[in-house]
């Protein structure tokens, strides 16, 4: 399958490297330092897994079509990222974004009918230039969006199995993306303020109880949304 990963931050270079580890065809975009780093040297995980595989890494989105794109830019980005795309987005194109937050699917349904939800729980920081840390093994959950799910999507669970990664379907992606939006909003902001990691939030009595209330305001707000 021919992949391109718009925006090859952590999580993209991650995904980026175990698809290429399995022989898929796998163009990373992304800065120019991280870019010239993979192309002199390889791209390296450390952490989880430890290996170098050296995929194609280009700072310009190529004019051939891909199979599909992962959107893995933040999601002040994905606007302008699919913009710069979008030539590159053809009639069976499908786009796939893990990216945190609410709305990106949205930005992507204005190129094209085919867009996947997804959300994963793997662990991932750059280290540095051409080298990513998998920090932890998560889940990534996709599904068609708004709702369902196709064969499309099963080709790319099983895609994502292979390469490592544990993997499922759901018909509700968009329940997925508020559950995960709203855990977010409730411990990285108060890690953020109080200067903690996240992992202090769950043991100290008075910010677990701070962070409860937030997940309790975002269900609701949920709920008269209508969400699942």
């Amino acid at each position: 399958m021919r992949i391109y990963i718009l925006g090859a931050g952590s999580i993209g270079s991650l995904f980026g490297a175990l698809l290429s580890k399995i022989g898929e065809d796998v163009t990373l975009i992304g800065r120019e330092e991280h870019v010239e780093a993979i192309n002199n040297n390889g791209l390296k995980v450390v952490g989880v897994e430890e290996f170098t595989v050296y995929p194609k890494a280009v700072t310009k989105i190529p004019s051939e079509l891909p199979d599909l794109v992962i959107l893995a830019t933040k999601s002040y980005s994905t606007a302008y990222a699919l913009e710069c795309a979008k030539e590159s987005i053809g009639e069976n194109t499908w786009v796939l974004s893990i990216q945190n937050g609410l709305g990106n699917e949205d930005e992507a349904l204005k190129y094209t009918k085919n867009v996947l939800g997804g959300i994963t729980t793997n662990g991932a920081a750059l280290e540095r230039w051409g080298v990513v840390r998998w920090v932890g093994k998560g889940v990534t959950i996709i599904g068609n969006y708004p709702r369902g799910k196709g064969k499309f999507a099963e080709r790319v669970v099983a895609l994502f199995k292979k390469a490592g990664l544990e993997a499922e379907i759901s018909e509700n992606i968009v329940g997925w993306k508020w559950a995960k939006a709203i855990v977010n909003s409730a411990i990285n902001p108060i890690g953020a303020i109080i200067e903690v990691k996240n992992g202090y939030i769950l043991e100290n009595d008075h910010l677990l109880a701070l962070a409860m209330e937030v997940v309790k305001e975002g269900c609701q707000v949920a709920i008269q949304k209508g969400i699942e």
